[in-house]
């Protein structure tokens, strides 16, 4: 799973009072907001969590996932696609956190000013 649709997916988290203990305080359902890795290696050094309440409204980091280039009319004619931008935020209730946002792009055409056909 990708470091985008990580941070996008609701976990289960069981709080206990220390490392290996049997008794459960509580268990919270949660989301990572941020997330640091070692420079050199890429391992995980730190997760930051926010409590994820059915009844709460969360401003969500969602990837996008890009569908349809083979096919694109605009891309096949010698248009190029520039992604800028991997997410978008998206507010939305903890219930329903897409876990991606689908960007078809087999429609896509181009500009009329980019057209063979002049101007």
């Amino acid at each position: 799973m990708g470091r985008s649709f990580f941070l996008s997916s609701l976990f289960d988290m069981e709080v206990r009072p220390e490392f290996q203990s049997d008794e459960l305080i509580e268990k919270v359902r949660v989301l990572p907001r941020k997330l640091h890795l070692h420079a050199g290696t890429d391992a995980v050094l730190n997760i930051t969590f926010i409590r994820a309440p059915s009844s709460a409204l969360l401003k969500v980091d969602v990837p996008l996932v890009f569908r349809g280039d083979d096919v694109s009319p605009g891309l096949k004619k010698g248009s190029y696609l520039n992604i800028i931008k991997r997410t978008v935020k998206f507010l939305c209730p903890a219930d329903v956190i897409p876990p991606y946002i689908d960007v078809d792009l087999s429609e896509l055409g181009c500009r009329p000013e980019d057209s063979d056909g002049g101007p």
